[in-house]
């Protein structure tokens, strides 16, 4: 394909976060938790559609990634599958129904409930570095 106009290259990515956006609650409470890390710093939101899309060069900026965090609002998985189909495994996995959000038909998103998200994966992050991530 073309030249890649995102973050591709030689260099080794830090963290990249990759989020379902499904139609539900529950996706967009994932997408909205993931914007909201890259906006605190935690690392890159990264495409997902790309990796689904086979587009090599998002798939080459993520195999080379040093950590890839994967958050699906439902236990369809479709973050994880997407990745796992193009052979990254991420080094953390959040299904936002296990905190005990409900789905929901419509697309509302609660600032408590990307709180929630936000501080599960900051939280799991903090046990990663003493040994012990979750996912």
């Amino acid at each position: 394909m073309g030249e890649c106009l995102c973050t591709c290259g030689d260099e080794r990515q830090n963290v990249l976060v990759f989020a379902c956006s499904g139609a539900s609650n529950l996706g967009q409470i994932t997408n909205q938790s993931a914007l909201r890390l890259m906006a605190e710093g935690f690392g890159k939101m990264f495409c997902l559609a790309g990796i689904g899309g086979g587009v090599e060069s998002f798939i080459n900026s993520a195999k080379l990634a040093e950590e890839v965090v994967a958050l699906d609002g439902c236990a369809v998985g479709c973050a994880l599958a997407t990745l796992r189909r193009q052979g990254i495994e991420p080094t953390y996995y959040l299904q936002v129904s296990q905190l005990n959000i409900p789905r929901k038909p419509e697309p509302e998103v609660l600032p408590e409930e990307v709180e929630k998200v936000v501080t599960a994966v900051k939280k799991a992050w903090g046990e990663k570095k003493d040994g012990n991530l979750p996912g």
